[in-house]
């Protein structure tokens, strides 16, 4: 049975009120089951308080900012969009942007006292917007935005020597440090989304002690935003680009956030989930998952009629600020807020408190803060291009995916093989056209019949959906009609339709894999592709991938072409002594093209940083 999905307001006891509103707040999930935010934008300045949010109690507590003449260490005001780490007994805070100028400070929270210490003020440059986890003894740092320039630069502080080191930094794609594999090194960017798991999910023998890995998605350059995505094993010392297997994905954005939910079932990886952020002209209110077992993404279907008809849609209540704990005065000074950005004044004592388990719609917005805990996301505050908000949601998710997913796929997998369910009888090789369901069609391939329901091809291929329903030829005008599928077998084609009713293929490999993509491509299928794709790479060597060229340009398959293309430029020397090699003689235009890429300067071919880059600069919205 699939969940339903909705978003509910959070209760409070009834001695807890909300942290005033806040946009670029940093947050985490300690290990004492307690949600940690610590400062941000509040509409009118920047914000050093400290709150956190004890679900048990389901209440906030406030830890105030000493005095500021006071000699007690503590963080001075800023937002960071999204940057508090935490480790088993403390968490960390690096840098962010005060109104005047970017900092590049790392502090510690003990979690026991609740007291701040400086571990240093050298290191990398100033910055916001960055990416941070702890990992061991270590805390790691990625990119962000200085002010004027988007960074990629990468840095480990240790924190039993109390050092900085900086692993890689990155210029048009050179890496000055061969510490770690640069070919897929993020490129330059600041507000992505990013969480940590404690396995591999390239890997699937990795143990979770040794195997921890940092996923990370998206961004901004300062002109494109991205839907990129990354994975970083510590382990190895490696930035890896994560394969999409589906033909949706989220669209480019920042300032966004995700979470990571384990799987209650043995065996499976769980999902990340990537919740709302902006584009450039919208804030969005959209919940994207990501399959870790099947790397796919699907947009989560929320009823937002479940709020419409039992919940109050965002209230003055939660755009309200506390009287006591708004967080300073001060000018608006320069940030990535619209300078008309406002915070309502009332305060929530005047107001009825909401009735528990008030379901809502939430505004979409940017630079919230969320979090998972024990099968729910919870939400907190951000900008919805109006006001700042201090709204607290959360939506369970936990188990959906598996079932829901599991039952459908077994379901449509059933149209094909139960005998019972084939709605097209087949007599020696004539179609009895009296027993074929109206929405079916029939192919040959390789002498064989193959029925398939029309409106399942049409949905799932651009390419069927034409021959189909839109081209007015015999194919969409005829139900009687035989359609012939020539130069494809019959192994290929049974493999297509099952990736087209089940959105996953089984036992793919050897040659058959080689045609599937080509295939794959000819249907613009992007799922199969992708699939295939990740197949084909994990298994090239030096001995075949001559060949594998060869063939990617003789079909016109791009993908497979580009698989084929890095390797030999990455193993030139040994695929130059391969037999395989020879028949390239036969195509000097391949030849021609690796001679062009192998006189680039190294890191400007294929080896070159991908994707883009990532924002947050200034005078740019939230």
């Amino acid at each position: 049975m699939v969940t339903p999905h909705y978003w509910q307001k959070c209760p409070l006891s009834i001695s807890s009120y909300l942290p005033p509103p806040r946009s670029g707040a940093a947050s985490c999930l300690a290990p004492n089951g307690q949600m940690y935010m610590f400062g941000g934008y509040g509409g009118s300045s920047r914000l050093n308080d400290l709150y956190y949010y004890t679900f048990s109690s389901e209440s906030w507590t406030h830890i105030p900012s000493p005095p500021p003449n006071s000699n007690t260490p503590w963080p001075g005001v800023r937002e960071n969009n999204g940057v508090l780490v935490s480790s088993e007994s403390e968490i960390y805070v690096f840098g962010g942007y005060n109104g005047k100028e970017w900092l590049n400070d790392l502090w510690s929270l003990s979690l026991s006292t609740h007291t701040w210490t400086l571990l240093s003020t050298s290191g990398p440059s100033c910055r916001f917007g960055y990416v941070s986890v702890v990992y061991k003894t270590g805390y790691y740092l990625l990119g962000g935005y200085d002010g004027d320039r988007w960074l990629n630069d990468f840095w480990r502080f240790d924190m039993i020597e109390g050092e900085w080191k900086k692993l890689v930094s990155c210029d048009n794609g050179r890496a000055e440090s061969e510490e770690i594999d640069t070919r897929f090194l993020p490129s330059i960017r600041s507000c992505p989304c990013w969480c940590m798991i404690n396995f591999h999910p390239l890997c699937p023998s990795s143990s979770s002690e040794s195997e921890s890995c940092m996923l990370l998605m998206g961004g901004y350059d300062g002109v494109n935003r991205m839907n990129d995505f990354y994975v970083y094993d510590f382990v190895r010392n490696e930035w890896l680009l994560m394969p999409v297997r589906s033909r949706q994905k989220p669209s480019q954005r920042y300032f966004h956030s995700c979470v990571y939910s384990p799987s209650s079932n043995a065996g499976s990886n769980g999902k990340l989930f990537l919740i709302s952020g902006y584009n450039g002209t919208d804030r969005l209110d959209d919940v994207w998952v990501y399959d870790l077992d099947n790397f796919t993404w699907c947009e989560l279907v929320v009823d937002w009629e479940v709020g419409e008809k039992m919940g109050v849609m965002q209230s003055s209540y939660e755009r309200g600020e506390r009287e006591d704990e708004a967080g300073g005065a001060g000018g608006a000074g320069v940030g990535q807020v619209e300078d008309n950005a406002s915070v309502s004044s009332i305060r929530p004592r005047d107001l009825e408190r909401p009735p528990p388990f008030n379901y809502a719609r939430p505004a979409g917005r940017s630079s919230l803060v969320a979090e998972y805990y024990r099968g729910y996301i919870y939400m907190f505050g951000g900008y919805n291009g109006t006001v700042v908000l201090n709204d607290f949601y959360k939506m369970k998710v936990n188990g959906w995916v598996e079932d829901s997913w599991k039952e459908v796929r077994e379901d449509f997998r059933k149209l094909m093989r139960d005998d019972q369910l084939q709605e097209v009888v087949v007599e020696e090789g004539v179609v009895d056209v009296s027993t074929k369901a109206k929405g079916n069609c029939i192919f040959r391939v390789e002498g064989r019949l193959v029925s398939a329901n029309r409106g399942i091809l049409g949905a799932r291929s651009p390419y069927f959906k034409q021959m189909l329903f839109d081209s007015g030829m015999s194919e969409s005008t005829d139900d009687t009609k035989v359609i012939e599928i020539p130069d494809t077998s019959y192994e290929c084609f049974m493999k297509v339709m099952e990736f087209l009713y089940t959105g996953e293929v089984n036992d793919i490999g050897g040659d058959v894999v080689v045609e599937l993509l080509i295939t794959a491509e000819l249907y613009l299928m992007v799922g199969l592709k992708n699939l295939c794709e990740d197949k084909i790479r994990d298994g090239v060597d030096t001995d075949g991938v001559a060949n594998l060229l060869i063939t990617s340009a003789r079909h016109g398959a791009e993908g497979l072409k580009k698989i084929a293309m890095d390797f030999v430029l990455e193993h030139l020397e040994e695929v130059k002594e391969t037999e395989g090699f020879k028949e390239l003689v036969k195509e000097p235009d391949l030849l021609m093209e690796i001679l062009m890429k192998t006189s680039l300067p190294r890191g400007e071919g294929v080896g070159g940083a991908v994707g883009g880059g990532a924002g947050g600069g200034v005078k740019t919205a939230r």
